[in-house]
């Protein structure tokens, strides 16, 4: 659920039968928008959220993090050992995991070019959950989501996809 409304967050963070995560979704340039779990004690401090639309979802305990860079069907996929660091709610607080180029199951990837097809997104940053029941749940895509330090990470090639596309119309990097 997205929502300025604390009463619609506040009751549905009480109708979900388990954990529920909170990320703001505007802040301002100096702001970090952290993704937490919501508790008892945060419900008197959704009055904030009236300035911002904040983004509730049910806690997915996973095994790892995945972060797609979808460059025009390019997905270039990183998995994040988020779960063996400081970083297991939210992967982008511990960049000291290991970070791993990754290959995505077909179903997911069908599901994803669906979902960017229906968006009308040519590029896009996926946050994808492995979930210890072995599915995979979709998070989020940000139109205009950090990337930069995956590259540095795991060595691919995504500045030169990003710009493959731009400049030819094709985000493919030939060797990969």
């Amino acid at each position: 659920m997205i929502t300025n409304d604390p009463d619609e967050a506040r009751s549905f963070a009480e109708s979900r039968p388990g954990p529920v995560v909170y990320k703001r979704t505007g802040t301002g340039r100096a702001e970090f928008a952290e993704t937490r779990i919501i508790d008892r004690a945060d419900f008197g401090k959704l009055t904030s959220i009236r300035t911002s639309p904040t983004t509730f979802q049910d806690y997915i305990d996973a095994t790892c993090d995945l972060r797609v860079v979808w460059v025009d069907g390019v997905e270039w996929t990183v998995r994040i050992d988020s779960q063996a660091g400081v970083g297991r709610i939210d992967s982008r607080l511990d960049t000291s995991v290991e970070f791993a180029r990754e290959q995505l199951p077909a179903s997911v990837s069908k599901s994803l070019a669906t979902l960017m097809g229906a968006l009308g997104l040519s590029f896009g940053v996926i946050d994808l959950r492995l979930g210890r029941d072995g599915e995979y749940y979709f998070l989020e895509v940000n139109p205009q989501g950090q990337f930069a330090y995956l590259e540095i990470k795991t060595g691919l090639p995504l500045f030169r996809s990003l710009s493959n596309l731009l400049v030819h119309g094709d985000g493919a990097v030939p060797g990969y």
